[in-house]
């Protein structure tokens, strides 16, 4: 008599917590999808590091025209459905933007951000989400705002580029790991 299949479930905490939970929840788990060819062509290491540049180039730009300081960035590839497909993502923050008299300045700062992002012919827009956010267009690269207490966080998404295991490597040698 053959033994039944593993649970693969079992094999994930959260699956299995959820599992042990609720016994009466059938858990299906799918196969990682577009495993095949991504649709695009394999990008070369120059641009990676040149997409890692522009990202840093908005966001120095930005802060520049608004007289803001950004607080420490954080920069990595976001990895898209198929293993292979990257986008870089760099994110930072503008702090500080008021105190106890003057009140919270991040709405007037993201109102700034929004006007200086269309005069800089982005398409720019709110979102109408709580807490307020924006996020502006320039060809495939997008810039997304959000507004907290007392600050605005930035965030810099660049266009899906096919990593090859070798461009990986390189990338990872030269900038920041894919």
């Amino acid at each position: 008599m053959s033994e039944a299949p593993m649970d693969p479930a079992l094999q994930d905490p959260f699956f299995r917590r959820l599992r042990e939970q609720h016994p009466d929840v059938e858990i299906v788990m799918l196969p990682p999808e577009h495993t095949g060819d991504p649709g695009l062509p394999p990008a070369t290491v120059g641009q990676c590091l040149a997409a890692q540049r522009h990202a840093d180039a908005v966001l120095d730009a930005v802060a520049g025209r608004l007289g803001l300081e950004t607080s420490s960035r954080i920069g990595f590839w976001w990895q898209q459905r198929h293993p292979l497909v990257r986008r870089w993502v760099v994110r930072t923050r503008f702090e500080d933007l008021g105190d106890e008299q003057r009140g919270d300045g991040s709405v007037d700062v993201l109102r700034s951000l929004g006007n200086l992002l269309l005069e800089l012919r982005w398409d720019a827009r709110p979102t109408g989400n709580q807490p307020p956010e924006l996020t502006a267009l320039a060809g495939p690269v997008r810039l997304v705002a959000r507004a907290a207490p007392y600050a605005v966080g930035l965030q810099v998404v660049g266009q899906p580029f096919y990593l090859t295991e070798p461009v990986i490597a390189q990338v990872a040698e030269q900038g920041a790991p894919a």
